[in-house]
């Protein structure tokens, strides 16, 4: 048996609202689905950072933006999952997923994938009031849910452009580039036409 705790004020899931913690053996699991049980987007997160991505769920509803919230405390175990477990959390054809973790964001990239981000720590730490880092580094509900939007937005626009420029028998060179991040960190999400034309088609 092991004791792990946190200095961190995190509340206490109830877990008459949220699945059991007992999916934890499973190394990933849906902590609580979309309320309409048809996610747009999946909040991946695990440690103290699950709270944000719970208050972030909620946010998100109130711009009605369905999430899926996934608590993830071990890669290896999720990866000896069957792969129906494994696409029944991270459904492939949800594309737009943002991890959060305060840490490096290596290895999470194999979960997010091509379509989605990472809110992570790839630099030396600051010295600073806890909140203030946080705060500082991105760890807010509202950022949370600006990168959140902000992959949304990018699926949309790829979205409707490959559907017009297949209508229009034009060829699909145009995404070979990268579109503006904005609030999204760089180097993550380069649009290759090839493969976002494969990701896309299901859609249309």
């Amino acid at each position: 048996m092991a004791l792990v705790l946190t200095r961190q004020n995190v509340r206490t899931l109830d877990r008459t609202q949220f699945a059991a913690a007992d999916g934890l053996q499973r190394g990933a699991y849906i902590l609580a689905d979309a309320p309409n049980s048809k996610p747009e987007l999946i909040l991946i997160a695990s440690g103290s950072e699950v709270a944000l991505i719970v208050a972030a769920q909620q946010q998100l509803l109130t711009q009605n933006i369905q999430a899926r919230i996934v608590s993830m405390p071990s890669w290896e175990m999720f990866d000896g999952q069957s792969q129906e477990y494994r696409g029944m959390v991270l459904p492939p054809a949800i594309g737009a997923r943002l991890a959060v973790e305060a840490g490096v964001a290596q290895g999470w990239h194999r979960y997010v994938g091509d379509r989605g981000d990472v809110i992570a720590v790839d630099h030396f730490g600051a010295s600073a009031a806890g909140e203030v880092v946080m705060r500082e580094y991105g760890f807010t509900v509202e950022n949370v849910c600006r990168r959140a939007v902000a992959l949304l937005h990018i699926a949309l626009v790829a979205r409707e452009s490959i559907r017009w420029n297949l209508r229009l028998g034009k060829p699909l060179g145009l995404f070979n580039r990268r579109y503006p991040r904005d609030d999204i960190a760089t180097g993550n999400l380069v649009l290759n036409s090839f493969n976002l034309c494969q990701q896309v088609q299901q859609f249309l």
